[in-house]
């Protein structure tokens, strides 16, 4: 199959860029992304990701996955959003190069995204630790 973007047999560069970041940051946790780039996520980071390849994504697999794309193209409610993320348990949201520039930021509130780092048209976007159980 020919490199095309949008699928994981041709990352860009910014995206190569953004899981190297994932790879060297010493925060630990999990990765939310959209299907093509989890399947890149745990062999170039080392981290978990809620939604690859659906060999290992189970259960629930295909609706993830949708409801990832919904997320990061902006689909989902304000209040979606926030439920869909803090259910996943990522420390962190990878936004590639194919998606729509949305302000995750913005959308999920400061209180949910810690910090954000862009890497031209890819952007890693942390999410604040849950809170502690007793």
């Amino acid at each position: 199959m020919a490199p095309a973007g949008g699928n994981a047999n041709f990352i860009t560069k910014d995206e190569h860029a953004a899981l190297h970041y994932l790879a060297k940051n010493p925060i630990p946790g999990g990765v939310l992304t959209q299907f093509y780039m989890g399947e890149a996520v745990p062999g170039t980071t080392g981290r978990h990701v809620l939604v690859g390849d659906c060999l290992w994504s189970e259960p629930n697999c295909m609706p993830n996955s949708e409801e990832a794309d919904a997320l990061f193209e902006g689909k989902l409610s304000r209040a979606q959003s926030r439920q869909f993320v803090v259910a996943s348990g990522a420390r962190f949201l990878l936004a590639s190069c194919s998606s729509p520039q949305v302000r995750l930021r913005r959308r999920l509130g400061a209180q949910l995204i810690v910090g954000v780092k862009h890497f031209g048209c890819a952007t890693v976007y942390q999410v604040a630790a849950p809170p502690a159980t007793s």
